[in-house]
């Protein structure tokens, strides 16, 4: 009894374990002719240990799983496929597997016995809400005629474009050709760019012609494209101050240098005319500009230009945008992009997208001051101390050995200084400075200087800092009311006109018996009347 239980058992376990297999479903030969298409569904049962893999091990096409139990084929012979095709499909789980193998034939047509142009329908300068055609001719170019000729159209929305055919004839003699029109419609909606602001043409679809040549069936396709006109264009550019044109390659005699800072203006252009209705023949449109950037992708510059939208025919905004040449730029030309593209009331796309070169160019001996803090920048009458941290990179091609720092300021007779620092190409330092204003400073605003230096003496950049020094409140109980005591104080500043740095508010003049000179005089005439009358009293002693 045991033992028929145990073989019972084991027959289950065979059982479930044979079922729960993934199995391919029988898949039936095909046979298809140059031009068609195999596509279909690859069904298999359910895997018993883990998931389905599936495969395809041989033959053409394209086998994309889907689930578990089903996965999606897809096979499209073209006019050179003519041949017999072994397809083998496999299927597994993790303990299991299965196989399945079809054929498909593909049959031979004629399609080098007839040739056709392709159809273009508007161009650069085509209106849209228009009706437009395309000539396109078709040709016999084989030894015999052609008859029972047809068409076909395959277009993506053809209530949108409205295509049709004319002029297709229904024979066509040895060499002979005949000229077809194919037509369609251009929508309000039709984008003249991408998103990037380059020139769209949409491929629409394709019209194709077959007939019969000798008992064969022959067979031809055009593709059907389509384009409108832009109405978004970028009047004028301007690259720190060097205009630029639609058709430059590059800035020329023109090189930048890492740290410098660079403008840009952009003046946007409408090219929607003003008579018209936009709902009904596409003009008078306002476009709504998407995007309006600039791009230096090798130096990690992207700016956006901020407009608003755009009447038909304006042209009067301009924006500009600002940025600063990485310190670390190589040395070489990197391109510049520049994008524009708006959307009109009808939902079209308008634009352009230009390139250009720039060159940027290292000195060799260079140092920058890449940053610099002082703190405070406003002292209370009775604070002296001020701390400086600055930092400076050599953004110059060699490396250098006598770098130096100043920090001055020639009104407070300060200069504080740190000589002999070593930089190598591309390094970078933070050097800190204690600075300690005179007791006597007089109220008032300072200018320090901060330069950095090469070979010790060599100025390569300079660096401005304000300092303003308050005035003591005691001073001003005596002159200003009660009420007023936290009333804030006028202080005439100096402040530094362009090409000449006046500095802050000159100390008042001493007089003599306030110097010290005066002092010292005093002291020794003191210190020899006190030796007189030590010797005097010597002398009286003597007697």
């Amino acid at each position: 009894m045991k033992k028929l239980f145990m073989y019972l058992f084991l027959v289950c376990l065979f059982s479930v374990m044979v079922f729960g297999n993934p199995v391919l479903d029988p898949i039936d030969d095909v046979e298809i002719k140059e031009g068609g298409f195999v596509m279909g569904l690859i069904n298999c049962t359910a895997p018993d240990n883990g998931t389905t893999t599936f495969e395809k091990l041989e033959g053409p096409g394209i086998l994309t799983p889907i689930n578990d139990q089903t996965a999606w084929y897809e096979f499209v012979a073209n006019f050179t496929s003519a041949g017999i095709y072994n397809v083998t499909f496999k299927v597994s789980d993790d303990d299991s597997s299965d196989t399945e193998s079809f054929k498909i034939t593909v049959t031979d047509v004629l399609q080098s016995q007839m040739t056709l142009e392709d159809a273009f329908l508007g161009g650069e300068d085509q209106h849209r809400a228009e009706n437009i055609s395309s000539e396109i001719i078709l040709k016999n170019t084989g030894d015999v005629a052609i008859t029972d000729i047809g068409y076909s159209l395959s277009v993506s929305d053809n209530s949108r474009f409205k295509v049709t055919v004319s002029g297709v004839p229904s024979t066509l003699g040895a060499g002979a050709s005949a000229t077809i029109t194919v037509w369609g419609y251009v929508p309000l909606n039709l984008d003249a760019v991408d998103s990037d602001g380059d020139v769209k043409i949409h491929d629409i679809g394709n019209v194709i012609i077959s007939g019969k040549a000798s008992s064969s069936d022959i067979s031809v396709s055009s593709d059907i494209q389509m384009q409108a006109e832009n109405k978004l264009e970028i009047k004028k550019l301007y690259f720190a101050g060097e205009k630029v044109k639609a058709d430059d390659d590059s800035i020329e005699d023109e090189t930048y240098k890492p740290n410098e800072e660079i403008e840009v203006r952009m003046i946007p252009e409408s090219k929607f005319d003003k008579d018209g209705d936009c709902e009904v023949d596409g003009e008078d449109c306002d476009i709504d500009i998407k995007d309006a950037t600039i791009k230096i992708d090798s130096i990690d510059v992207d700016e956006d230009f901020d407009f608003n939208s755009l009447d038909p025919e304006e042209d009067d905004q301009e924006e500009k945008v600002t940025f600063e040449i990485d310190s670390d730029a190589d040395e070489d030309d990197h391109e510049v992009e520049v994008v524009l593209t708006g959307e009109d009331e009808n939902g079209a796309l308008h634009g352009e997208h230009w390139t250009f070169d720039i060159e940027i160019e290292r000195e060799d001996d260079e140092i920058t001051i890449t940053d610099f803090s002082f703190n405070p920048t406003t002292l209370e009458c009775n604070e002296r101390f001020i701390s400086v941290s600055v930092d400076i990179e050599n953004t110059g091609d060699s490396n250098q050995k006598k770098v130096a720092l100043d920090v001055e300021c020639k009104e407070l007779d300060i200069l504080e200084s740190i000589p002999r620092i070593e930089l190598d190409d591309g390094d970078e330092t933070t050097k800190n400075f204690d600075i300690k204003l005179p007791a006597n400073t007089a109220p008032g605003a300072y200018y320090f200087d901060i330069i950095a230096y090469y070979d010790n003496d060599e100025e390569s950049d300079r660096e401005m800092q304000k300092i303003t020094v308050l005035e003591c409140r005691e001073e001003q109980e005596n002159e200003t009311p009660e009420d007023d005591k936290d009333t804030e104080v006028d202080y005439i500043e100096y402040v530094p006109p362009t090409g000449e740095v006046i500095y802050g508010e000159p100390k008042a003049e001493e007089s003599f018996t306030e110097s010290r000179e005066y002092l010292l005089l005093l002291a020794l005439g003191m210190v020899i009347v006190v030796v007189l009358i030590i010797i005097l009293m010597a002398v009286l002693l003597k007697k």
